[in-house]
């Protein structure tokens, strides 16, 4: 996996960092998107990307006797991705259609929402899949730029996991990554500063008037992703909410019969997180 330091805290328009991530799979290298898809599915394969809030994924699973292939795959999407126009534009149309879609769920959306109003105006509140009207706006070029500011080696780690020789992978990597190069030096915003503070309480109301079920989130800011206490934290909160024998779910779902589910959990970033508890009706 490699995984490149640019998510959603660094779009100037929603849903860059995401679309640009899923765009790496339209053809890489000088070889076609369908020639890639094929040479993966042949060797029983697989390959993904994806984007999030402060980072985004490249992603292969493969039998250790193809490493050399799929390695080789995944250097060429990585740093030789085509962003071919017509790929792009059907890309960005399922983008479009996919958020739309999303709406008519509200457990769908309700993350967006619910972090929008807890981080506001601050990076975190950015939507990391974007808006219709953003994606709409974003072009080819948009994408490429993104890739070149972001995707270089002072911005990315790779972490492999699997039956090899660590001397002989480092080596084949090493060999493998000489010629990419940095580029100008990558700035990141500053997730310290202007971080919401909870003083308090305040309530978002989303009406959709053809919506069968109410959902809802009860929260606020949590803990950073180096919380030293996250451990005893995992484990209360597994009790509690954290899964489906949890004592929420049993009181709301078990003895009174009121959700088919409830839970809470923590998100956690670099510089801040969240908490929320969630249900629907």
């Amino acid at each position: 996996e490699a995984t490149v330091r640019a998510g959603a805290v660094n779009d100037k328009v929603a849903g860059l960092s995401q679309l640009t991530s899923q765009a790496l799979l339209l053809g890489a290298g000088g070889k076609a998107k369908a020639e890639i898809e094929q040479l993966v599915d042949f060797l029983g394969a697989s390959l993904n990307s994806n984007g999030s809030m402060e980072g985004s994924s490249l992603r292969a699973d493969f039998m250790a006797k193809d490493a050399e292939q799929m390695l080789s795959v995944l250097h060429m999407v990585l740093t030789q991705p085509g962003f071919d126009v017509a790929e792009f534009d059907k890309l960005k149309a399922r983008q479009i259609a996919a958020v739309a879609q999303a709406k008519e769920s509200p457990r769908m959306v309700i993350d967006q929402y619910f972090n929008k109003l807890v981080f506001n105006s601050h990076p975190y509140g950015n939507a990391t899949s974007g808006t219709a009207e953003s994606l709409k706006s974003i072009s080819q070029q948009q994408v490429k730029d993104f890739h070149q500011s972001f995707y270089q080696p002072a911005n990315t780690a790779i972490s492999i996991v699997g039956d090899f020789k660590p001397a002989v992978m480092k080596a084949q990597l090493q060999k493998l990554f000489a010629s990419w190069k940095n580029g100008a030096a990558v700035t990141q915003p500053d997730l310290t500063a202007a971080l919401p503070q909870t003083i308090k309480s305040k309530v978002l109301l989303v009406n959709k008037a053809d919506a069968i079920e109410t959902t809802f989130s009860i929260g606020g800011v949590g803990v950073k992703q180096d919380n030293p206490d996250y451990v005893g934290i995992s484990v209360v909160n597994t009790v509690l909410g954290g899964r489906f024998t949890s004592w929420l779910n049993d009181e709301l779902r078990v003895n009174s019969g009121l959700t088919y589910g409830a839970g809470s959990g923590f998100e956690r970033y670099s510089a801040s997180g969240t908490f929320s508890i969630g249900s629907f009706c």
